[in-house]
Order: C-alpha cells, then sequence, then structure tokens
C-alpha cells in the first residue's frame, strides 16, 4: 500500500529527477572541494603566493607592466583583482579553478550528449558531468593544488566542441584563448590540422585566429608598456625554465630520467616523428571521412604521446586528455582499462607533489604510463573501423 502523499511525493521525484540528481551531485562537489581550500601545496608556498607577495608590494596595477612569475597576462590581472578583494590569496587562487571545473563539467556533459545523438538527453549530459567533476585529477588539480589547468582547458575543449558542431569561427577564437593562457594548449593543434586536410570545409586562414585572439586578449598588456613580444616570451621562458627530461610518469623515466642536454632535441624530434607518421596514417586511410568520437580519441592520443616523449613534462601536462577521456568513457567501454593506466601514474605524480609521497620505483610508474599508451594506440589504429561520415 502507498499513501497519497507518497504518491505525490514519488510523481515529484520522477518528474525532477534529472534536475534533483544534477542538484545533488553539485552539491557533493561542492563540499569535496571545500576541505581542500585551506590545503597549502608545494607550488602555493613556492610560487603562488611570493607572486601575489610581490604584486601587492608593486602597487598591485602597477605592476602589470612587469612580468610577475611565468603565467600570462590575463592570469596575473586576476592576481591583481584577488589583491584588491577581501579575501585569502590562497581562497582567490583556488576559486577560480574550481569555478572552471563546473564550466569544464558543463562543456563534457554537452560533448557527451553530442556524441550519443539521439540518446536519453539528459542521462548522458548528467554523466559526463558527474564523472568530469568527481574525477580525481579535476578535483585535486584546481581545490587541493590552486592549479590553473581547468582555466585553458575549458577554452580548448570547447574549441573541440565547437570544431565538432562545425563552428569554426568560435572554434578558432576559443583556441587562441586557451593559448593566451597555457602553452600545453599547442598538443591539440595537430587535430585541428588534420581536420582541416580531411574535411576541406573550412579555410587555413581561420588558424590565423588564434594568435589574433591571443593579441586581442594582451591589449591591456601593451597599454602598460610590455613588449609586443611578451605574448610569446612569456611562453619562451617557461620551455627554458625546466630542464629535467621527465618528471616520472613518461618514456624517460623508464631510463632512469636520463641525460637532459643529450635527449631532449632527440626527445623532441621522436615525438614530431611518431605524430607525423601517425596522423599521416590517419590522413591518407580516412580521406574525406572522419567522425567526432574519432577526432576525440585522436586529439587525446595525441596530447598523450606529447606528454609520453617530449622532454620537462610535468605530470598536469594531459590534463585536457584526462577530461576528454569521459565522453569517450561512456561511449566506448574499452576506454577503460587505457583511462586506468593514465590515471594511476598521474595521481601518483600528484600524490609526490601534493601529499609527499615517496615513490620507490619510478620506472614502474611510467611503464604503467607506457602501457596505457600502447593499448589505446592499438584501440584507435587497430581495432577500430569507424568510418562514419559527419
Amino acid at each position: 500500500m502507498v499513501f497519497g502523499f507518497e504518491k505525490s511525493f514519488l510523481v515529484f521525484l520522477d518528474k525532477y529527477k534529472y534536475s534533483l540528481v544534477f542538484l545533488f551531485i553539485t552539491f557533493l562537489s561542492i563540499v569535496i572541494r571545500y576541505f581542500g581550500l585551506s590545503f597549502r601545496s608545494i607550488d602555493m608556498n613556492a610560487f603562488l603566493l611570493p607572486w601575489y607577495d610581490q604584486i601587492k608590494s608593486m602597487g598591485a596595477i602597477k605592476s602589470l607592466g612587469t612580468q610577475v612569475g611565468d603565467y600570462n597576462f590575463l592570469y596575473q590581472m586576476y592576481i591583481v583583482l584577488i589583491t584588491k578583494i577581501n579575501v585569502s590569496a590562497i581562497f582567490g587562487y583556488k576559486i577560480l579553478s574550481i569555478l572552471f571545473d563546473y564550466g569544464l563539467a558543463v562543456v563534457i556533459g554537452f560533448l557527451s550528449v553530442f556524441l550519443f545523438d539521439n540518446k536519453n538527453k539528459n542521462y548522458i549530459f548528467i554523466a559526463g558531468y558527474s564523472f568530469t567533476l568527481f574525477l580525481p585529477t579535476v578535483i585535486l588539480n584546481s581545490a587541493y593544488w590552486g592549479q590553473a589547468d581547468s582555466i585553458y582547458s575549458f577554452f580548448a575543449i570547447l574549441s573541440l566542441l565547437f570544431l565538432l558542431r562545425n563552428k569554426y569561427l568560435f572554434s578558432f577564437i576559443s583556441l587562441g584563448i586557451a593559448f593566451g593562457f597555457k602553452l600545453q594548449t599547442v598538443f591539440i593543434l595537430p587535430v585541428f590540422l588534420l581536420v582541416y586536410l580531411i574535411r576541406k570545409n573550412f579555410s587555413i586562414f581561420y588558424f590565423l585566429l588564434i594568435p589574433v585572439t591571443m593579441y586581442f586578449i594582451y591589449i591591456p598588456s601593451f597599454i602598460f608598456g610590455r613588449s609586443i613580444l611578451s605574448p610569446i616570451s612569456v611562453y619562451m621562458n617557461q620551455v627554458s625554465e625546466y630542464k629535467l627530461l621527465s618528471s616520472g610518469i613518461n618514456l624517460w623515466g623508464i631510463f632512469g630520467n636520463g641525460d637532459y642536454h643529450n635527449l631532449h632535441f632527440f626527445a623532441i624530434i621522436l615525438t614530431l616523428a611518431i605524430l607525423t607518421i601517425c596522423l599521416s596514417y590517419v590522413w591518407i586511410t580516412y580521406e574525406n571521412v572522419i567522425n567526432s568520437e574519432f577526432i576525440l580519441k585522436l586529439t587525446v592520443w595525441c596530447i598523450w604521446t606529447c606528454v609520453m616523449f617530449l622532454p620537462s613534462m610535468h605530470e598536469r601536462y594531459g590534463f585536457i586528455s584526462e577530461l576528454l577521456m569521459v565522453p569517450l568513457l561512456i561511449k566506448d567501454r574499452r576506454m577503460f582499462l587505457p583511462f586506468i593506466l593514465m590515471l594511476i601514474p598521474v595521481l601518483s605524480g600528484y600524490s609526490v607533489f601534493l601529499f609527499h609521497t615517496v615513490i620507490s620505483n619510478v620506472t614502474y610508474i611510467s611503464m604503467i604510463y607506457l602501457l596505457g599508451y600502447l593499448s589505446f594506440s592499438y584501440v584507435i589504429f587497430i581495432t577500430d573501423k569507424v568510418r562514419i561520415s559527419i
């Protein structure tokens, strides 16, 4: 027997079930992030807080004419804003990244829906939204580490969503904004070039929107007296700053990190060769046909290849690939094993920097990452037989 008020309540729950699940998931995601707000990472103590203090001591706004730290001008403007409002520096850093976590969750939700066409859109959206918010690397990156990876990743993945929907103007503008925040956006650029070559339905001049957008968002920096080359020089300084062959998770960790000075050019050429050979194979094999799911898989593969073989790679540099695995996993269960093999080494790297975990044998971690990369490559280049025209 069910009472009348129960029936009314059950009808209410059934009618608004998706909204209620969405709100509850959002609530839980806020709670889990709340407990990380007071956490101070090594980077927070060694870099972010000193940058805050330096900018504040220079007169906040007056500091905008000088590069402080190794982040872009827009992020320095945000630090100036933090110094002007009545919040702690740690909270100020983290809240922006956390807000972009939710932006990412929404974009991944829409990306998941896009892959499924006419299936249950509400369910698919909530699945993508929920998995993104509770992905360990997403929680740790913003709420605990206070890093800005969610910001550039939001615009990079948004550019991919627009690319898949043939909204090329918005796609390349979003890509330009992503580049304006972080150089690691370059890892997805080969996919845009490949789509241009295969689809043949947009002009190569769209690529010019990337530097145009970058320079447009840097206009305030020029007003404050910075060089016209400052958008590029900040990234050149980043490239020359970190001179280790490996941070521990990629190929070079297997060989004990190796000799940076003798091997870093070799690592770069090797990466370019792998990208060129495999993407050329796709270009020749797929001709005029390539589907959205495969484009996302190629994007993950390109990022993973760069992190796997390039020198000076951090465990955070594959952040976008981890996020894109969410809609791919929802669509294709074969992604489960590569996803797990991807996350284990990355989380190991996070634990070292955040919680001072000692990893006795980095070689094993690197081998797990390599195994994940090889299994993923096998799936998309060998077993994938998808030839669906968009």
